[in-house]
Order: structure tokens, then C-alpha cells, then sequence
């Protein structure tokens, strides 16, 4: 009679577990290698923390900038820029303003795919 062997052998057993160990070493790289995911997210924190300070800096120069129109600097008032609104305008003027002048007439208008709303997605049944 012929005894039938069941199961795994040695040799599959550490191929198995020396390709699970290489699949492990790649994964441990990818998360903390040189250019791993947590560097990655380390150096994406920096770059927003930057970036943040940039533009809160910029923004409060804007915020300088108008308030010094606005107050005065130094008691005296700044003065408008030539072309702005307001050297131009004051309050109770009536000012004609037509939204069209000066735009393409292709513009003003919209015209449809032919068919129906069934072959153009309006969602009408």
C-alpha cells in the first residue's frame, strides 16, 4: 500500500516566509523610508505651515493698505488712485448701467441641441 502524504513541505514553508518577509521590507520602506508616506506628510505640514504665513502676511499688508486709504495716514488722507471709482462718482448720482454694452451679441444668447429633453438629459421622462 501506498501511504499518501498531506500538507505542506519544509521547502514551501520558507519560500513562503522568505516572500512575505521581502513583501514587508518594501511596505516598512514605503512608510518610513527616505521619501516614505510619514516624510512625505511631514514635509506637507511644513509646506502648509509656510504657506499659511505667507498669506497671512499678505493679507495683513492688504488690511494695512486699506485701512491707511480709509483712516488716513497719519491723520491726513491718502490720496485715490486716478482712475478710481470714486473720484468719479458720488453719492446720489445716477449712473446708466447697461450689463450688455460692449458684449458679443454671440454672447447674449443660448441656443439647444435639437431634440428632446428624453435625448438630452433634462431628467423629464
Amino acid at each position: 500500500m501506498k501511504k499518501e502524504n498531506k500538507g505542506i513541505t519544509l521547502i514551501a514553508l520558507v519560500i513562503t516566509i522568505i516572500i512575505l518577509l521581502i513583501l514587508a521590507a518594501i511596505v516598512i520602506n514605503l512608510t518610513i523610508g527616505q521619501r516614505g508616506i510619514l516624510n512625505r506628510a511631514e514635509e506637507a505640514g511644513r509646506n502648509y505651515t509656510k504657506s499659511a504665513k505667507e498669506e497671512d502676511e499678505k493679507l495683513s499688508n492688504f488690511l494695512k493698505e486699506a485701512d491707511d486709504i480709509i483712516d488716513g495716514i497719519n491723520g491726513e488722507s491718502k490720496p485715490l488712485p486716478e482712475n478710481a471709482l470714486a473720484k468719479k462718482v458720488e453719492i446720489g448720482d445716477y449712473v446708466a448701467y447697461d450689463p450688455i454694452t460692449d458684449v458679443e451679441e454671440s454672447k447674449l444668447s443660448y441656443t439647444s441641441p435639437v431634440g428632446t429633453g428624453l435625448s438630452h438629459g433634462n431628467g423629464k421622462h
